[in-house]
């Protein structure tokens, strides 16, 4: 009897590709799928691939796994058993090798957004590290410089061919609160705090462009010679090709500070010669609830944004928020909450 294939999904797939995404990409290959298996003993049925997966991959226990309704379901602290019924969206897993599928981004991300233990912040972070460069590891520090594993663009396409999937109305609906291109987790941090729903905690700022690219003239380029500069969250003015950029400091360690600090220092004195506003954010102020009043403000007065008053108990919200997005496991920056 052949051995029934192994449908990697949820958080074990999500994990495999933040620590084996050069590898999925350069040794998988596409899938279509009709449906998972039916399995009546899904722990022993596939338990070869399952040790292959936690062995050879580094899958963490309990394994999640997708299977079809006629399946017995299985929930220890080996294997944790998903189920999907009908045919699954196109773009839904990779193939590696002859028995092992994993879940590409975007159908782990719809799984998020059917979990209700998943909130809504925790979803939007997930989904702006997918569209990012950077991948959260298991012990709590983050890898940057990675490949960008999905786009604002493919998420909306696969949300749209899930529709009626448990998942997909939500999915659609925190998408439109994403953007592109975050470079680090005290990025995302920054990006979810000041943009949020205040209903969610947040300051409901406009989305702004995450990791621009900025021309900058020969004239006004630092000791580097850069012919660009990026900002890392900027909010463009009406009519114009300047405006705001928030540059959260301290976002990936640097082995020597007095040269983080040169490339800092030439970046903010030419992009301020060009007509930008550039604000320092720092970790300790992002943790802090009334931390970023300062910055709030600020682009609100260079957008010329309409002052509304909060709710009686934005400040409960604003704390909660931080507190779900900095407990253990979440968007867990490298940066100690303590420094």
């Amino acid at each position: 009897m052949p051995t029934p294939k192994l449908f990697l999904c949820h958080r074990s797939a999500a994990n495999l590709w933040r620590t084996n995404a050069a590898w999925l990409l350069a040794h998988a290959r596409a899938a279509r799928p009709a449906a998972p298996p039916a399995l009546q003993n899904p722990a022993v049925e596939l338990a070869s691939t399952l040790e292959t997966a936690r062995s050879f991959l580094g899958v963490r226990h309990p394994i999640h796994v997708l299977i079809s309704p006629h399946s017995r379901r299985t929930r220890n602290r080996a294997i944790e058993t998903n189920c999907w019924s009908g045919p699954l969206p196109s773009g839904s897993f990779i193939a590696v090798g002859q028995t092992l599928l994993v879940a590409t981004p975007e159908f782990c991300a719809m799984q998020m957004a059917a979990d209700e233990l998943i909130s809504d912040a925790e979803l939007l972070a997930y989904i702006l590290e997918i569209c990012g460069t950077y991948a959260l590891q298991p012990s709590g520090n983050a890898l940057y410089n990675q490949p960008v594993l999905s786009s604002i663009k493919a998420l909306e396409t696969f949300a749209r061919k899930s529709s009626g999937r448990r998942g997909a109305r939500r999915l659609k609906r925190i998408i439109r609160l994403a953007a592109q291109g975050s470079a680090s987790p005290l990025e995302t941090l920054a990006f979810e705090l000041l943009t949020l729903p205040r209903a969610l905690g947040g300051e409901g700022l406009p989305l702004p462009a995450l990791n621009m690219r900025i021309k900058i003239p020969p004239e006004l380029r630092g000791s580097d010679d850069h012919w660009h500069r990026k900002g890392d969250l900027c909010w463009t003015q009406p009519d114009t090709e300047a405006g705001v950029i928030v540059e959260v400091l301290g976002k990936e360690p640097h082995p020597d500070e007095e040269i983080s600090r040169a490339r800092d220092s030439d970046r903010e004195v030419s992009l301020e010669a060009l007509g930008w506003t550039v604000l320092p954010v720092t970790a300790r102020q992002l943790y802090l609830s009334d931390g970023t009043d300062r910055i709030v403000q600020a682009v609100r007065n260079r957008l010329a944004l309409r002052w509304r008053e909060p709710q009686y108990d934005h400040a409960d919200r604003r704390a909660a928020l931080r507190r779900l997005l900095l407990k253990p496991g979440a968007l867990r920056p490298w940066v100690d909450p303590q420094d």
